[in-house]
């Protein structure tokens, strides 16, 4: 017992001295960071001059550094996501009030244009158009793009689809595309009417995303795209649901609107009076289709298409034939199971589905002791038989979002319609001038055409030859290049007689021989006639000499037994030559025929081809 005491005595002890010397440690560790601090301080003494000289030089050094700036953070974040949201609603969300396309889906059909795809061509890999599409124009994922394009082949997407797909593009029940690499899709023929005009200088084109391509900011649009087939998109801030619309319907209304600019919106609802979706389904009151047109915001009640149908049995049947727009067909069934089994609608025997590619049909079979109409009532309550659909009318017009109404969606197109056909008629009307002066540059040469060869053989180069032609001939550098590049095939009667007819004017075969008409001075002394005859069909041809005193041109008689090689059939039928070259200061004039009659061109179309044939009636020559 006294040992157990002892030992326990002990033991207590050594505690006592091992606790004494851990505070002995503590102490000794507290009085080395004591003597730390203090050598710290020591030294931080010694250098706060240095300290605070170093500090004053970085601050400075920061302050001369330009690409440092001090901000606010506040007003960085505003700005920085203003700069985000516009980029959303401009580049991304909202469509173009003039052809109603987002940019994804104009950078699709600009693509499909490059490739050629038209709808009278072969279908094309998916793979392949959004290759291009996100390659040169949408710097996105291709899951995007493809998306896109698969809603724009969709039949109960797009009332009129713009792409013609080939292959698994989903269905109305839900089921999603296939992969790309599986797909094929073209051009369909309302997409054609879109891109129509592309080349001719309609619309004006930007650079893509990397200044390697170019791209339309705006398509030429034939036809009114946004209220045709519609438009949804959710942006930042805002978000766009306009309804589709019948194409017949649209037009209607869009002529109403050239031919009276003062129209009301009540007036246009006679022509448009309300939208037509893809899957059907019927409107119910048109007071809320009259406030969505009158104000661009709206909401209307839509329903399915249904018919009661009594069997032979006793019993009634529910076949619903059209469905809403944007539900799905497959969830609209489950959810009328759900509520037969739950009790929530009673009186359902059977529930069928029997669409095929005829059309929707789904059937619901009732008891015989229930009544239809209040089971009819009850799934247009409980079920996506009927929706509230909201219409939301904001599209971008000159790059600002707009909430517009029905008229100004019409004025908006019209006015993009008038730049896109003055445009396409300036081009058109560019390219025949550029046309016509090479024609006429070749038919001074055609009937000169000795004098050319020659002046061309003498030549040491093309340039020195073209400015011989150019001088010798009075022609501009473009028709003398347009010489220089003619190719001995030209040359022959068949070819001369194309280029006189693409200057626009052919004789009868009654009048060959009899008339010849002079062209146009469109450079000055230009003296030359085009001349229909016997052995000289649409040769170039200056009239013979007139009488002395009438500053005509200066003849001298042919050689006998010369070539008439070159020689237009004026010249082979009177025996002269041109002396010199016109435009020389030797008081020459250009000739005019005396008693040629008035005439005008006339086209008569038959079997598809255009004749131009001569009548009395237009220019006079002269």
């Amino acid at each position: 017992m006294k040992k157990n005491l002892k030992d326990k005595y002990y033991e207590d002890e050594h505690d006592d001295i091992d606790d004494n010397e851990e505070l002995d440690l503590r102490d000794d560790d507290e009085e080395k960071d004591d003597d730390n601090d203090n050598q710290d301080t020591d030294l931080t003494d010694d250098e706060l001059e240095n300290s605070e000289l170093e500090k004053e030089e970085s601050r400075e050094n920061i302050s001369e550094d330009k690409s440092v700036v001090d901000i606010n953070i506040s007003s960085e974040m505003k700005k920085s996501f203003l700069s985000y949201a516009m980029s959303v609603i401009v580049s991304r969300a909202l469509p173009d009030v003039r052809d109603g396309l987002k940019p994804v889906q104009r950078r699709i059909l600009y693509a499909m244009n490059d490739l050629s795809v038209y709808n009278d061509r072969p279908h094309k890999k998916s793979a392949r158009i959004v290759g291009d599409v996100i390659g040169k124009y949408h710097p996105h994922g291709d899951t995007a793009v493809y998306e896109a394009m698969v809603r724009m082949a969709q039949d109960f997407s797009y009332r009129y689809p713009l792409v013609d797909g080939h292959g698994n593009f989903g269905s109305i029940d839900g089921d999603g595309a296939a992969a790309m690499r599986y797909t094929e899709a073209r051009m369909s023929k309302m997409a054609s009417e879109m891109l129509k005009d592309l080349n001719k200088n309609t619309v004006d084109f930007q650079d893509n995303y990397d200044g390697s391509e170019h791209e339309p900011t705006v398509l030429p649009s034939r036809y009114p795209n946004l209220l045709v087939n519609g438009a949804t998109g959710i942006a930042v801030g805002m978000a766009t649901n306009i309804p589709p619309h019948n194409l017949s319907e649209v037009i209607n209304g869009t002529l109403a609107l050239i031919e009276n600019p003062d129209i009301t919106v009540e007036r246009l609802m006679d022509y448009i009076p309300a939208p037509d979706f893809p899957t059907g389904g019927i409107i119910m009151g048109l007071h809320q289709v009259k406030r969505a047109y009158l104000t661009g915001n709206g909401t209307i009640t839509l329903r399915g298409k249904v018919q009661i149908i009594k069997l032979a049995n006793g019993k009634q049947e529910i076949v619903i034939n059209e469905i809403p727009y944007q539900v799905n067909k497959v969830r609209l069934i489950e959810r009328i199971a759900d509520l037969a089994k739950d009790k929530v609608i009673d009186g359902i025997t059977d529930l069928r589905d029997e669409s095929n590619r005829k059309g929707l049909k789904i059937v619901i079979e009732l008891r015989r002791d229930v009544n239809s109409a209040v089971i009819l009532n009850n799934l247009y309550r409980y079920t996506q038989l009927q929706i509230t659909y909201g219409i939301n009318m904001i599209a971008l017009d000159k790059g600002q979002p707009k909430v517009l109404n029905l008229k100004q969606m019409l004025e908006c197109y019209l006015d993009h319609q008038i730049e896109v056909i003055t445009r396409r008629t300036q081009f058109d009307l560019d390219k025949a001038k550029n046309r016509l002066h090479i024609v006429e540059g070749l038919l001074i040469a055609l009937a000169n055409i000795d004098e050319v060869v020659a002046v061309i053989k003498g030549s040491k180069s093309p340039e020195i030859a073209m400015v011989q032609l150019s001088e010798k001939f009075l022609l501009t550098d473009i028709q003398a290049k347009a010489i220089l590049d003619m190719r001995l095939q030209r040359l022959t009667g068949l070819e001369i007689e194309k280029s006189s007819h693409s200057r626009g004017f052919q004789c009868s075969p009654r009048r060959r021989g009899r008339h010849h008409r002079r062209l146009p001075d469109t450079r000055g002394p230009a003296h030359h006639s085009i001349c229909h005859g016997p052995g000289g069909e649409g040769r170039s041809h200056v009239p013979p000499r007139p009488p002395q005193g009438q500053g005509g041109q200066v003849h001298e008689p042919a050689a006998r037994g010369a070539s008439t090689l070159g020689a237009s059939w004026g010249e082979r039928q009177h025996g002269t030559r041109l002396r010199g070259r016109p435009g020389e200061e030797d008081g020459r004039q250009p000739l005019f025929r005396r008693g040629d009659p008035a005439r005008k061109l006339e086209v008569s179309h038959r079997r598809g081809k255009e004749r131009p044939r001569v009548r009395q009636g237009a220019f006079r020559a002269g």
